[in-house]
Parts: C-alpha cells; structure tokens; sequence
C-alpha cells in the first residue's frame, strides 16, 4: 500500500469497530446506579445517597460503562465498582 492510499471503509465498519472497541474496553464488574437498584430493590436516589457514603469511605471506585439509549446510540454512563480488602480476613465479630 502506498502512502496516502487508503482502502474503502463505510461508516459503518467505522461505527463497528468503534463500538467493539469502547464494548472491550469496558471493566465487567461495574454496576450503575439502575442496576444497584434493581439489587437492592431500592429508588436510584437512594442507591446515590448509599453510594455517596462508599465513595466518601473509600470503599467504591467510580469508573464508567458503555449503555445503548433508546435510539440505538452508545452512550457513557457513570458506573461504580467495589473496592477490594487486600487483607484474605472478613469481617470482624461484634461479640
């Protein structure tokens, strides 16, 4: 191939490859706020607030995640994930 040529590409092999890109791209373990909800069976305003205090602590790490919107766009939504003990112990006994 010489320099300057470029072999055809659509639009949408762009998008495509695009879109697979950003789905690789994204970390498995993150949850937004929809889905918190639907866990803990909670409103998405209380499932903030809760996060609020896990974010303040230390304890969840804010991070994003790929959605589709309804007309069939991605789009970047925010997303939270825990954060981890290094330490193999539980938790403590309150006895």
């Amino acid at each position: 191939m010489e320099f300057g040529v470029m072999t055809q590409i659509n639009v949408q092999e762009w998008l495509d490859a695009l879109e697979k890109a950003a789905y690789y791209a994204e970390d498995p373990e993150a949850v937004g706020t929809d889905e918190l909800a639907k866990i803990w069976g909670i409103s998405q305003a209380l499932v903030r607030k809760r996060l609020r205090i896990l974010l303040d602590k230390g304890l969840a790490i804010p991070t994003s995640k790929k959605r589709r919107t309804i007309d069939g766009r991605l789009s970047t939504v925010p997303a939270y994930k825990l954060k981890l003990s290094t330490s193999n112990k539980g938790p403590k006994s309150r006895r």
